[in-house]
């Protein structure tokens, strides 16, 4: 449905749920307001094809375009999207305009629009992500109650960073994925081992099937450690060409990392995360993960690797 509204200083625009049709115009938008700022992060057309029809996107897009003399829509101009997951009341929520829009109502519209979605959808906890560098997104959502609850950094091990060697506790054997035998283990492990994690929902089989047909999903970049016959924990790598693409240069991502809660404190998730460092840099020269910002024990083991923080993210949150 479309939302037409008024003109504020001179700005008429109209809001509207993002279509599949509308992914071209949304990406050409996205990569032209990532080269102006660095307060989002570019994006390819096959990959937010992936994401948007992706079982795991849980995920609703409002976007705002600019309205010509003719009342048409014109240029798009903003967005807010909203994720909440079935059965979770947290939504996830960020917005984004761009520069030459703003200070006009576009934001506050934006957030209004955001704000009545989430509420008509039962959600009693609202998060707001936004860029460290996003000074005026930040300061915006202060001015409404909101403040910086933690952060979410993005971590990067250099190219020029030697490789430390694997060396895993002995009695714990690793092997890769095996498709189509391997992904109810995969989903099994990741929910057992995230379950404790800030902001994690559990996932389902079907769920994580579906990542395994993804384009940066390669089966020799699952490892799972074993005890037994009992799983002790995993690590899950990606690589993707298309992001090397649109980046300019070859970076690799350790995905998941997770330790079985019985095999925790005997240097198994340090072991786990150099054999997915090691195997990345067969393809890549540069490594990359995400963490939790409150989570100092995998801060410092990453630290302890060679990572670095390099991108932060706050989430900010109304009390």
């Amino acid at each position: 449905m479309t939302t037409p509204t008024p003109a504020k200083q001179g700005l008429a625009f109209t809001l509207r749920l993002m279509t599949a049709d509308d992914l071209p115009a949304t990406v050409d938008a996205i990569n032209e307001w990532a080269a102006l700022e660095d307060v989002i992060d570019s994006v390819s057309l096959s990959e937010a094809e992936e994401w948007f029809h992706s079982p795991l996107n849980h995920q609703t897009n409002v976007n705002a375009f600019a309205l010509n003399d003719d009342k048409t829509e014109g240029k798009l101009i903003g967005f807010v999207s909203i994720m909440q997951n079935p059965g979770d009341n947290r939504a996830w929520c960020s917005m984004h305009v761009h520069p030459d829009y703003r200070r006009h109502g576009l934001g506050t519209a934006l957030f209004a629009e955001c704000l009545r979605r989430v509420e008509e959808a039962g959600a009693t906890s609202i998060h707001f992500g936004a860029s460290k560098n996003a000074t005026l997104l930040i300061d915006f959502l202060q001015r409404r109650g909101y403040s910086v609850e933690r952060y979410f950094w993005d971590m990067r091990l250099e190219a020029d960073h030697p490789t430390e060697a694997a060396t895993l506790p002995a009695g714990f054997p690793v092997r890769t994925f095996v498709p189509d035998q391997d992904e109810a283990l995969l989903t099994h492990v990741r929910n057992v081992t995230f379950a404790d994690h800030y902001g994690s929902v559990q996932r389902t089989v079907e769920e994580f099937t579906s990542r395994t047909k993804e384009a940066w999903f390669h089966a020799d970049g699952v490892f799972f450690a074993f005890d037994g016959e009992e799983i002790a924990g995993f690590c899950m790598t990606s690589r993707d060409e298309r992001e090397w693409e649109r980046r300019g240069e070859k970076v690799g991502h350790i995905g998941l990392l997770g330790v079985m809660p019985a095999y925790r404190g005997r240097s198994l998730g340090r072991a786990l995360l150099l054999v997915g460092v090691n195997y990345l840099r067969e393809f890549v020269p540069v490594v990359e993960l995400g963490v939790e910002g409150k989570n100092d024990s995998a801060l410092a083991l990453y630290r302890s690797v060679g990572f670095h923080e390099y991108k932060g993210w706050a989430n900010m949150v109304k009390e």
